[in-house]
């Protein structure tokens, strides 16, 4: 309580409190978009560099390669302190294949920055490279300054053929000089690039990393070297409680170890703060990192949100992306990935759930800790959370006897009802649509129904 006082004190805004709960500040993003076109073929690659119309705090960078696959050599910021900095995840050297899109974690800690440079090559026709970058800056622009990305012509030297002797003619008196005589450059035949083709990865779904300890990436820079507990003078980052969560700079380190901050929003100052109060926008916790996309899992309520910041014990800062509201203190359990699998059941999968009341046509768009799953239910485009394995029928693979896509007719009950097999339960049970009603229901088994002929 004495933490969200001083908050309140240092922002110097009134605020209304309804229901024991505070009112957030709000910050929104923008996209600023440049296109690098007709990547070299030249081995090793060239720069381009890209500039932005003033010097500002990004959070975040798109790449996309389209036309042909991309050797990504690197990509810098280059800040408006002189300092020079390599993206990791684009500096890796690796192939990127046409249609791929590559993201950065978090940038706001890099500093400002004034311009970014990128190095290609392309591996085989004419590749192009969309940058993206988001900010607080709404009136931010990027322009190619230069680039040596354009493949230029590739001029041939000459060849001079080692110079042959004359003989002198005989009536002469006295011997003529030997000149050398020089024969026009042979044309040199320039051989043709050899392009190897892309090896594409094989498309799979990957499973949730299991839980493991936390790792804080350092920041990159320190501002004059003052550091304490990888929290450094200049950086940007996130303080506060679970209640209540801000956006902040570090001002100064003071001598008991605590930090003094300068609140982005309101350009107060404020001191005191401690370490396990602050959350740093680099690094990963457990499956989860900075950048990565999720739901909130709590009570059955699900919200799309992003990591935004990392505290100290490993919980999350999450920023609800339908609202740009901040909420601190999140942990892995309350919340699930948007990539991997579960049981063989994985996300993007069309799915049925199936109670003892009704089945229903979901996608599954979430994998929680414990293996459950957060689902979008397709007639109503509402979520849900915390579904089992049991509860979900995939529309795919065979029971016992019948598999997705057959055609039988249900037997219990009175007389013989014509059914499809749209979906298998873990059990082995079927989910079937009722041909005379279009009806769908689950739960049924193999002696109740009859292979048609």
């Amino acid at each position: 309580m004495e933490k969200i006082l001083r908050l309140f004190m240092s922002s110097l805004c009134v605020v209304a409190v309804l229901a024991g709960e505070s009112a957030i500040a709000q910050q929104s993003f923008s996209q600023t978009s440049v296109q690098i076109g007709s990547v070299t073929r030249r081995t090793g690659g060239a720069v381009s560099k890209i500039k932005l119309n003033k010097p500002s705090v990004l959070q975040g960078m798109i790449v996309e390669v389209t036309g042909a696959s991309l050797k990504l050599y690197e990509v810098r910021l280059n800040l408006d302190n002189g300092q020079s900095i390599a993206i990791e995840e684009f500096s890796k050297g690796e192939q990127t294949s046409a249609g791929q899109v590559l993201e950065s974690t978090n940038l706001a800690d890099k500093g400002l920055v004034a311009s970014i440079e990128v190095k290609g090559e392309s591996m085989g026709g004419n590749a192009n490279v969309n940058l993206s970058v988001v900010s607080d800056q709404a009136d931010l622009r990027m322009a190619v300054e230069s680039t040596n990305l354009v493949n230029p012509p590739v001029q041939q030297p000459p060849v001079v053929e080692p110079p042959e002797q004359v003989t002198p003619a005989p009536p002469a008196p006295q011997p003529v000089p030997q000149r050398p005589v020089v024969r026009p450059p042979a044309p040199v035949e320039q051989q043709e690039e050899e392009i190897v083709p892309p090896r594409i990865p094989p498309r799979g779904q990957q499973r949730p990393r299991p839980q493991g300890p936390v790792v804080i990436t350092p920041p990159a820079q320190n501002n004059g070297g003052q550091c304490s507990m990888n929290v450094c003078v200049g950086q940007v980052v996130y303080a506060g409680t679970t209640m209540s969560v801000q956006q902040a700079q570090v001002s100064r380190i003071e001598r008991q170890g605590t930090y003094t901050l300068r609140m982005l929003g309101s350009n107060q100052i404020s001191a005191g703060w401690t370490r396990a109060e602050i959350a740093v926008t680099t690094g990963c916790s457990g499956a989860f990192c900075i950048g990565n996309t999720a739901y909130s899992v709590t009570q059955s309520v699900s919200e799309q949100v992003q990591i935004v910041a990392i505290f100290q014990n490993g919980s999350f800062v999450l920023r609800f992306l339908s609202s740009n509201r901040l909420s601190g203190g999140w942990t892995s359990a309350e919340i699930a990935a948007t990539r991997g699998c579960s049981a063989g059941v994985c996300v993007g999968d069309t799915a049925y759930r199936v109670t003892q009341q009704d089945s229903r046509q979901v996608q599954v768009v979430g994998v929680q800790s414990n293996g459950s799953f957060v689902l979008r239910f397709l007639d109503t485009n509402g979520l849900g959370s915390g579904w089992s394995r049991a509860e979900v029928a995939v529309t795919k693979g065979c029971g016992r006897t019948l598999c997705v896509g057959n055609t039988a007719y249900q037997s219990s009950g009175r007389g013989y009802r014509p059914v499809q097999v749209v979906a298998i339960q873990q059990n082995g049970a079927y989910v079937l649509r009722f041909l005379d009603s279009n009806g769908i229901g689950g739960n049924w088994l193999d002696s109740d129904l009859v292979r048609g002929r």
